[in-house]
């Protein structure tokens, strides 16, 4: 599997509501992997990770300060 078919599923995933999909998500756009590097829509990946009670996800956003 490519990075871009990686994104295409994880991203699947994380619209179907898998918290961990977003997290993964989050985090491939806070880096730029396999995306552009997009700070907002990775804290909108982490809002959604936690409104879905990912733990790590409420912590995440403050590594970004």
């Amino acid at each position: 599997m490519n990075e871009n078919e990686m994104i295409h599923w994880v991203r699947e995933e994380a619209e179907r509501g898998d918290a961990e999909a977003a997290m993964t998500l989050a985090e491939c756009y806070m880096k730029g992997e396999g995306v552009e590097k997009n700070e907002e829509e990775a804290l909108a990946w982490f809002r959604k990770a936690a409104d879905r009670e990912d733990a790590d996800a409420t912590v995440q956003p403050w590594l970004m300060l």
